[in-house]
């Protein structure tokens, strides 16, 4: 027991228990052999040494007591100290548990296997898996089957790296899917074997459909913009391009590897870059957008783009001012466009000034016609009375002869002003529309200028309407004039000949087939063409005169008028030298050569027939009604045409033949061969008129009107084309009006 003493106290209790009996026993101090001690006085000290053992044995008792206390009391305090402990790290476990089971974050641990051991409550929640049916899954339960390789995957980098990060597919128990972007490490125990994988995870699958439907809504925007015709633009600060879409690349003919980056000064016209910077300026400094602007691109070949722009700033995230960015839209055709209907408008404004040139034309043409018509009328009836070989009859044939001209000169006035009309192209001799033609520009072109002619008089006709080859002769002319009309002398010749172009000669007409042509030249010692210029004058509103002297129609017109025709115009010119226009028609195959007029006094078809005779120039009247007297007709006259068919309709059988005027108040001539035929369809009708407009073909036939005679009219003309009309009617007996 001794052993068990605190070294320290044991050896003090011992003296103070032995020391005092060995003091009294120091004279005669022995030891019996049985290990008594004994004193002097002869007897045993056995009380004593029994007494000192009591009390080292209390002593020792009482140190154990004590030493027992201090180890109670010791062991109460660590109790005490690891009950707090565990306390503590109890309360830090449940701590850490709320906190794992408030995450939305999912922390779980699985073994190597894929089977779960722990986690939150985030995991039972989005798997609407209780905490037992976790406990009995393996991941691969959660996982549609086509995914269950990817869990293998996964299980075998966690083993070979020691961690793994990435994205996996689950599905809860309702069937949906949950898309998790998750790290997962190994962990090991305290002798390093692996005690399985923990991992933490979140649920991403809004996040990724977000991010899907962003993609998707931003394939679907560059979509857009890569499909749209306009073009769209993003430039930053500086005006480096930083997007460009397929629109406006095509616009430019480049790709985008040319431009990325590029300054926008690399495609802006140099006549708009300083207007471009204005206006980007003005963007930046005052945050307004600028909608509708124009500006000039070069493409890549260097011809110009006229585009309509916007522009309007570009922010970045901080809502900072990071560029520009706009829609652009090709504009060029509008351009154009606007310039084509400038020019048309200014063409209407000069053809409506013609066409009331042509409508003045027409009415003075009428009037002059109606006073031309006694002249002529009288001058023919006076003839008739008088010998031929008097001084008057000559006198009088001079009279009739200019009153001829003044005749043409009118009808030079309505070619001229195209008011002539329309009809069926018939075979005429072109070379007698040349000269009218060539009388009436004597008149118009200055002196300096000389004008030559040949024109023979056999050449042969063309089918073609003479007012259309008139205006061709007038176009060329005119041309040819105006490129001499800055020099100090020139000459204009006109020349017609008859061409027969063969299979040996076609060389020289490479464009003519093989037949007989009349070639009409006009040439000039003008200031000539070159060869880009050549290439364009019969294109339609091309032009080298300024506007005040040309519209750049009449070579196309020209042109598409000998087309028309079947014919070409061949052009040969030389700067400086002048130029020349052949104009190339096919001959009619049957030639028409004009007849000869009558000379006065020649016997005239005449006869006896009943003429209702109507026009509202009472002179006119009276010629007419005296010169069908001398023919031998009954002639019943009236001025006023309601009158005339009052006259009719009293006695429709008293009349073989009606003549009228189509200009008159109230009933016009056509009006009034219609209201005739309603009360007798049969009876003929012939047409007179100084001018009209309305007076066509289809008309004629329409109404039935058996000729048209133009005034003035000659006395000849009259009386055959009377006499003719009323050989070819058959009289049908007249249906009276019911």
């Amino acid at each position: 027991m001794i052993k068990h003493f605190d070294r320290r106290i044991f050896p003090v209790c011992f003296l103070a228990c032995f020391l005092p009996a060995a003091a009294r026993a120091e004279t005669t101090p022995f030891v019996t052999q049985t290990g008594t001690w004994l004193c002097q006085t002869g007897y045993a000290g056995w009380a004593g040494a029994g007494a000192a053992l009591l009390v080292f044995v209390l002593a020792c008792f009482l140190i154990l007591l004590l030493r027992q206390q201090s180890r109670i009391r010791k062991m109460k305090a660590e109790i005490n100290r690891q009950r707090k402990t565990a306390d503590k790290a109890i309360r830090q476990q449940q701590s850490m548990e709320d906190i794992l089971n408030h995450l939305n974050d999912y922390v779980f641990f699985h073994d190597l296997a894929g089977n779960f051991s722990e986690f939150n409550s985030a995991v039972r929640r989005d798997s609407d898996y209780s905490a037992t049916e976790l406990k009995q899954m393996n991941l691969k339960n959660l996982v549609r089957d086509f995914y269950t390789p990817e869990v293998d995957e996964y299980l075998q980098r966690v083993r070979k790296n020691g961690k793994d990060h990435g994205y996996m597919r689950l599905v809860n128990k309702d069937g949906k899917d949950l898309i998790l972007e998750y790290t997962s490490t190994l962990i090991h125990k305290h002798g390093g074997k692996v005690a399985g994988v923990r991992g933490i995870a979140r649920n991403v699958t809004k996040q990724h459909k977000t991010r899907k439907a962003l993609k998707k809504s931003e394939k679907k925007y560059r979509t857009i913009l890569n499909t749209i015709e306009d073009g769209y633009y993003e430039v930053d600060l500086a005006g480096h391009y930083r997007l460009l879409n397929r629109a406006i690349l095509r616009m430019h003919n480049c790709t985008w590897e040319e431009l990325k980056g590029q300054s926008y000064k690399k495609i802006i016209d140099e006549e708009d870059v300083q207007s471009v910077f204005e206006t980007f300026n003005y963007v930046y400094r005052t945050g307004n957008p600028v909608k509708a602007f124009n500006w000039k691109t070069r493409r890549k070949d260097g011809s110009i783009l006229h585009l309509e722009a916007s522009v309007s700033l570009l922010y970045d995230n901080k809502g900072k001012p990071a560029g520009f960015r706009g829609i652009t839209r090709d504009i060029s055709e509008r351009i154009q466009a606007r310039r084509k209907t400038r020019q048309l408008e200014a063409r209407l404004q000069q053809a409506q000034k013609m066409e009331s040139i042509g409508t003045l034309a027409g009415g003075i043409a009428h009037d002059f016609n109606n006073v031309l018509f006694p002249i002529i009328g009288y001058t023919e009836l006076a003839l008739q009375d008088l010998p031929s070989q008097t001084s008057a009859a000559a006198n009088l044939e001079k009279v009739l002869q200019a009153a001829d001209r003044a005749k043409g000169l009118v009808r030079q006035i309505l070619a001229f002003s195209r008011q002539s009309t329309e009809q069926d192209p018939e075979p005429v001799q072109v070379e007698p529309i040349i000269k009218e033609t060539l009388k009436l520009l004597r008149n118009t072109i200055p002196a300096s200028i000389e004008i030559h002619s040949d024109i023979p008089q056999d050449v042969g006709a063309v089918t073609i309407h003479p007012a259309q080859f008139h205006q061709v002769i007038m176009n060329l002319c005119t041309n040819a004039y105006h490129a001499m009309e800055n020099q100090p002398t020139g000459k204009l010749e006109v020349h017609l000949r008859r061409v027969q172009v063969t299979a040996e000669n076609t060389g020289f007409h490479a464009q003519l087939e093989a037949g007989t042509y009349i070639c009409m030249t006009v040439a000039d010692t003008g200031c000539g063409m070159s060869a880009e210029v050549m290439e364009k004058i019969f294109d339609p509103y091309f032009t080298t005169k300024s506007q005040d002297k040309g519209t750049g129609l009449g070579l196309s017109v020209s042109y598409g008028i000998a087309q028309n025709a079947g014919g070409i115009i061949i052009t040969n010119s030389t700067p400086g030298k002048g130029s020349r226009f052949h104009v190339y028609l096919p001959a009619a195959k049957s030639r028409q050569d004009r007849q000869p007029d009558p000379k006065p006094g020649t016997s005239l078809p005449e006869g006896s027939e009943r003429i209702l005779l109507v026009d509202d120039e009472k002179r006119v009247l009276e010629v007419e009604q005296m010169t069908l007297e001398k023919l031998g007709y009954q002639v019943t006259a009236f001025s006023d045409s309601p009158e005339a068919f009052n006259a009719f309709k009293a006695n429709p059988d008293r009349f073989d033949l009606v003549i009228t005027d189509q200009s008159m108040p109230q009933i016009s001539g056509i009006e009034l061969a219609r209201k005739i035929r309603q009360i007798r369809s049969h009876v003929p009708v012939i047409l007179c008129s100084g001018y009209s407009e309305k007076i066509t073909r289809e008309t004629t036939l329409e109404d039935d009107i058996q000729a048209v005679l133009l005034k003035p009219i000659a006395r000849q003309e009259m009386a055959g084309v009377i006499r003719k009309t009323l050989d070819s009617i058959k009289q049908i007996p007249v249906k009276e009006q019911k």
